[in-house]
């Protein structure tokens, strides 16, 4: 029977799941059941040995990206839980014997620097090779304090999986909401938003008409998206990485059955919460008719629509219309009478968030969209 604690948890689980609450505040609860406890919720691919703490309580940010950049690929607990059932909550000491953890860089750097030595965690789910995790870390060695714990974990299991795949099968609310709508209702193109499984979550209504033609871009028995060109298919998998970073940005063209087609695609901005709850999501901007010389420009996304789509702020984007239009540096400063150094920083935020590197590969990415 559960304990009206549990009950409460669980009501926490469903209230975040529906956008009453936050998974901030059930993990917050969750983490004050153990003394001086960090807890998280993150996914992990021990194959490349990389991870990323996508909800965290008690880790500073600075905690959290050392965890993020270096040592996600050494920690010790994760690859252990690829034999570990999912769903059934233990203590670390049952997956790797202390003594041995004593020796590993992953205690000897990183869990002593934020001050724990063990801890509990439960696989919620196994996907591809991806555990999805929810860890709760302490300096308290108590083995039967901390099982008690875990025992807790295996009870709130079930209802964290069931809200994990609500959100993967899109019936919870869309935390990426406000950049899918806006490709679909504003951008002026066929529109079609895909998961990392090539799933389409949307498609405006020119793109359900491209899509029901079953030519150069429709969908295969299993309903994911098909692309009759390889190297914009190769091109989509890569912007559907579960990694943090790589590209974020394509655009081609290709000839089907006559039919010519112009596509951009666009990795969506997600946050770590996002990314662990829905996976990696792309919209593809579609044009299958280009006209010779790009006179249909027009037809393809302005600076302002890429801006809503990259989550620029209104100087970003400014910044990103001037480099299209070939402006210096001192010259975008000097007309929107700014400091040098603020322009500066504002490139290197747009650099940040398109994944580009240089001025040139940023000139290239809004030219090869159209917008101006």
């Amino acid at each position: 029977m559960l304990t009206k604690h549990e009950d409460a948890l669980i009501d926490l689980i469903y209230a975040a799941l529906l956008g009453e609450t936050t998974w901030q505040q059930f993990l917050d609860a969750v983490a004050r059941d153990v003394p001086e406890a960090r807890a998280t919720m993150f996914f992990h691919d021990p194959t490349l040995r990389q991870g990323l703490l996508s909800i965290t309580s008690g880790l500073d940010s600075r905690e959290i990206e050392t965890y993020n950049t270096e040592y996600s690929q050494h920690d010790a607990w994760a690859p252990k839980a690829t034999t570990w059932p999912v769903g059934l909550g233990c203590i670390m000491e049952q997956m790797y014997p202390r003594e041995d953890l004593l020796r590993t860089r992953f205690h000897g750097e990183w869990l002593r620097s934020i001050g724990v030595e063990t801890g509990t965690g439960i696989s919620i789910e196994r996907t591809e090779g991806r555990l999805f995790l929810l860890s709760v870390v302490t300096p308290r060695l108590d083995l039967d304090a901390n099982m008690e714990h875990a025992r807790l974990l295996t009870r709130l299991a079930p209802h964290l999986l069931r809200a994990k795949r609500a959100y993967r099968e899109g019936q919870g609310p869309d935390l990426q909401g406000a950049a899918t709508n806006l490709a679909l209702d504003e951008l002026g193109v066929s529109a079609i938003v895909v998961d990392d499984r090539l799933r389409i979550r949307r498609a405006s209504a020119s793109a359900a008409r491209l899509l029901a033609t079953g030519g150069g871009i429709g969908t295969d028995l299993g309903g994911a998206l098909r692309i009759a060109d390889d190297g914009i298919a190769a091109a989509l998998k890569s912007l559907l990485s579960w990694s943090p970073g790589g590209p974020r940005s394509y655009a081609g063209r290709f000839t089907h059955a006559g039919q010519s087609f112009r596509v951009a695609i666009v990795r969506i901005a997600s946050d770590a919460l996002s990314l662990y709850f829905q996976g990696p999501t792309a919209i593809l901007l579609i044009d299958a008719s280009p006209g010779p010389g790009d006179a249909d420009s027009r037809h393809l996304p302005s600076i302002e629509a890429m801006a809503r789509l990259y989550r620029l702020t209104a100087g970003e984007a400014d910044v990103l219309r001037g480099m299209a239009e070939g402006r210096s540096i001192d010259r975008i400063a000097l007309d929107r009478n700014v400091g040098r150094e603020t322009i500066r920083s504002q490139l290197k935020a747009v650099f940040q968030k398109t994944g580009c590197s240089r001025q040139q590969d940023l000139v290239r990415l809004v030219l090869s969209f159209g917008g101006r």
